[in-house]
């Protein structure tokens, strides 16, 4: 509940400043309600909320009837924060929104509006909090007067409806100015960017568009943000006419709120007019036709919802160029182009391989030309741009006298120093447990660990194919023989790779004959050792583990391998982590971390359970549920052990979670319990629950059945349709008497997938789902009907293919609704 409280907090003082202006208001006694709230805290933090809700009401009333309105909004304050503690099925969840909703129309503006703006916060809170339950809810003809038999939609009409009433009388809050109350505001609050009382109201309404309400049981969204003049310059979008069938979708009600912000903002910055120049100061203008920008980059369909947002932003950087606040535009502009050059690393394109160049340009611009405080956030971003990387990898274990490749990453770099020290078998135990920690109350970094070196490192420069788009690269390189032991590989920008300012990454290399495989079976460590090159069992070799502990490392065990390589430890009893062994033989020597760990083997506390079913899984209210469960003990990895005898508490809950009925059966021999419940007539329909206290539970959905009077079917597609062409996909409805549907409403939706022919085995491959049309068409006098798109494709590509699924929802003249759908396959 925190993120309503700092915006009540800031309500408070609002009503009170409004209230001030519109009537005089004689000075209330503050110490009159201190005793009471002191009271009310004490509940709260006992967790009493039955106890304080009294209280806070006593106060509501009082101060109401004195006009105290700085304690009013108190008290409203206080109730919207409880709202999370209320249960669902709380009363008093109805009492203090019908209190609020009387008690709002009795206030001032702007006071009225700020009300009425929490209240449609007050209703997404509550949905929030009781989600689960209202989720169960099927769509059903709700009481007005109580919440608690609200859906999710009537629940987000009304949201919608009070957030809506907020910014009715949009004159008098666009004359109120925020910055008034600005000691009252969030730290990090800009009153540049919203600087009225109409912009906060408007952009909370905005905040709850975006949620997309958390709601699944609106019916389909028709509304689809496809105007390419959506992301037209900013007077063109406001002198837009959009409409909508669909008047809870929150695509086209952001989008008629982003309409009437840029209207307020063009009109008072004067900005596009032909009688005057712009006002200085657009930065408010330019915050909110940023937000459109990215709001539409990420709702609308598109061919290309990138290529669109570049473009707008492109023309915004150039339609605000004489102003200062156009640093936000080249900053968001930038942004987006960063983001593609971090994603050519991966796919290669040649259109986002320049990413990173023109984030840097866009960059460069600000600081020459915008030099305000956005200046900082250019030179952060143009740093990590230019910021040096390097990366090697390798085998970690190599032939001895053998040479081999390394794999080396690099960005921003054209020559690579290799240096590499030569260690002792301690050294490699150190560096690999010890580094990145604290030693000796020191933290322990690759400098601090160089120092204790004390053999002189072979050094080596390389030339690197130098790249200026500040990319990341790849290149293999050529390692030279090492003799048998173990070494220290850094590789850095700069000769001394201690240098503060040097950019360098190390590696730990085995230069060994030996290779080993470890197993752990029953606490028992098995290891065999082979011949790295040969595979031959390699015979009296000494293998010794051990277990590291806070800087230390013990030996745990010592065996030596066999005729056939292999070496068995003794069983372990204790648990032991971070495990490595050492395998010696003559003068050769291997080192093998990450073994896998042991672990004493703890019996788990036996605990019951149960396999709960029904006899099927949808019911009509009036029916009768029957049900069996089988009872069992479970211990630790032994086999079940069924409960004879043992007597169980087994009851049917409602959608709200509520008991209906209940009994208490014994299981018999076979452990198994039977029995039937019959569902109430007069229940809210949805997802009811046997819970089997303790053991288990099984839901099943109640639902009014009606028997369907027609059918929907589409016709085969014929052939694989052109990628970026026409489709045409025919269907009809018909009666199962035989007739036609005919003049019914067809909802449809076409939606792609995208499927990868290849991909790597470390990316997963990815199917990308994406709306790209729908709409409403009717079927004709033979009930027939066809939908027409666009296999609209993003790139037509060898690795990947589409498929387009058009699903459609024919709704007859009674209200009865059936659907199907086909799948086409493109290219």
């Amino acid at each position: 509940m925190k993120k309503i409280f700092c915006i009540t907090v800031i309500v408070s003082v609002f009503i009170t400043a409004c209230v001030s202006q519109n009537k005089p208001v004689v000075k209330k006694d503050m110490n009159k309600y201190v005793k009471e709230w002191a009271q009310i805290e004490s509940f709260r933090r006992q967790g009493l909320p039955a106890s304080l809700f009294p209280g806070v009401d006593s106060i509501y009333q009082s101060a109401l009837a004195e006009s105290n309105y700085e304690q009013l909004i108190k008290a409203v304050i206080f109730r919207i924060n409880s709202i999370g503690i209320l249960k669902e099925n709380d009363e008093g969840a109805n009492k203090i929104f019908n209190d609020l909703k009387k008690d709002a129309e009795r206030l001032p503006q702007p006071a009225r509006s700020i009300i009425y703006s929490m209240i449609g916060q007050m209703y997404e809170v509550f949905y929030d909090q009781n989600a689960r339950t209202i989720n169960r809810r099927t769509n059903m003809a709700a009481d007005p007067e109580d919440i608690h038999t609200w859906d999710a939609r009537k629940l987000a009409e009304e949201a919608i409806n009070y957030y809506d009433l907020s910014l009715r009388e949009a004159e008098t809050l666009q004359n109120e100015p925020v910055d008034s109350y600005k000691e009252i505001l969030l730290a990090g609050y800009d009153p540049d960017y919203q600087p009225t009382l109409y912009d906060l109201l408007a952009n909370r309404a905005l905040a709850y568009y975006a949620s997309g309400y958390n709601v699944h049981s609106l019916a389909q969204q028709v509304f689809v943000a496809d105007d390419p003049d959506f992301f037209a310059d900013a007077q063109t979008f406001s002198n837009l006419t959009i409409r909508s069938e669909d008047t809870l979708s929150p695509v086209y009600l952001s989008l008629k709120t982003y309409q009437e912000l840029l209207r307020f903002h063009l009109e008072k910055s004067n900005f596009g007019s032909l009688f005057g120049k712009a006002n200085d100061d657009i930065t408010a203008l330019v915050e909110i036709d940023l937000r459109r920008m990215a709001y539409l980059r990420e709702k609308g369909r598109y061919a290309d919802n990138d290529k669109m947002y570049e473009k707008a932003l492109t023309g915004m950087s150039e339609a605000y160029k004489s102003y200062d606040s156009n640093a936000a535009v080249l900053l968001q502009l930038g942004g987006f182009y960063l983001n593609r050059g971090a994603v050519w690393r991966n796919d290669k394109s040649e259109e986002n391989k320049s990413g990173y160049t023109k984030a840097y340009e866009m960059y460069e611009r600000m600081t020459a030309e915008y030099p305000g405080q956005l200046v900082g956030n250019a030179e952060a971003l143009k740093e990590n741009i230019l910021y040096r990387e390097l990366n090697i990898q390798f085998e970690a274990t190599q032939l001895p006298g053998k040479p081999f490749l390394a794999l080396l990453n690099y960005r921003n770099m054209g020559t690579m120093y290799k240096t590499v020290y030569k260690l002792t078998k301690e050294q490699a135990i150190d560096y690999t447990y010890n580094l990145g920690r604290y030693k000796k109350d020191k933290y322990y970094d690759l400098p601090a660990f160089i120092q204790t070196l004390k053999v002189k490192p072979s050094k080596e420069q390389l030339k690197l194919p130098e790249q200026a788009d500040y990319q990341y690269y790849t290149t293999e390189i050529r390692m030279e023989p090492y003799e048998k032991g173990f070494y220290l590989v850094i590789v850095s920008d700069s000769e001394n790779p201690l240098h503060s300012s040097s950019a360098y990454n190390a590696s730990l290399l085995q230069v060994s004959s030996l290779a080993a495989q470890d197993r752990m079976i029953d606490q028992v460590m098995t290891v065999v050792v082979t011949d790295r090159e040969t595979g031959k069992f390699v015979s009296g070799a000494k293998v010794e583990a051990y277990r590291w502990n806070a800087q230390t490392h013990q030996a745990t065990a010592s065996f030596t391998s066999d005729a056939n390589g292999v070496a068995r430890s003794g069983k372990f009893s204790e648990y032991y982590y971070n495990q490595y062994y050492s395998v010696d033989y003559k003068e050769d020597h291997l080192l093998v971390f990450g073994a896998g760990y042991n672990r004493t083997i703890y019996s788990r506390d036996s605990y019951n359970n149960a396999v709960l079913f029904t006899d099927r899984s949808i019911y009509r209210p009036g029916q009768t549920v029957y049900f069996k469960a089988v009872l069992y003990n479970q211990k630790g990895n032994e086999p079940q052990a069924l409960l004879k005898g043992n007597t169980v508490h087994v009851c049917l809950r409602d959608v709200n979670w509520q008991v209906v009925s209940e009994q208490r059966l014994t299981s018999n021999d076979f452990g198994s319990i039977d029995g039937s419940f019959t569902i109430p007539q007069g229940l809210l329909n949805g997802n009811m629950t046997i819970e089997c206290t303790d053991y288990a539970s099984a839901s099943i959905r109640v639902e009014e059945y009606k028997r369907p009077t027609f059918e929907v079917n589409f016709d085969p597609v014929d052939g694989n349709p052109a990628l970026n062409g026409p489709v045409k996909v025919t269907a009809g409805a018909k009666a199962l008497a035989g007739y036609a549907i005919d003049n019914a409403d067809v909802r449809y939706r076409v939606v792609r997938n995208t499927h990868y022919r290849y991909y790597y085995w470390w990316y997963p491959p990815i199917n990308d789902s994406r709306e790209i049309s729908s709409g409403v068409v009717k079927t004709d006098e033979k009930g027939n009907f066809s939908i027409e798109f666009t296999a609209l494709a993003d790139d037509v590509r060898d690795d990947r293919m589409y498929t387009y699924t058009v699903s459609a929802d024919v709704t007859d003249v009674n209200g009865e609704t059936r659907s199907a759908s086909v799948q086409v396959n493109a290219g």
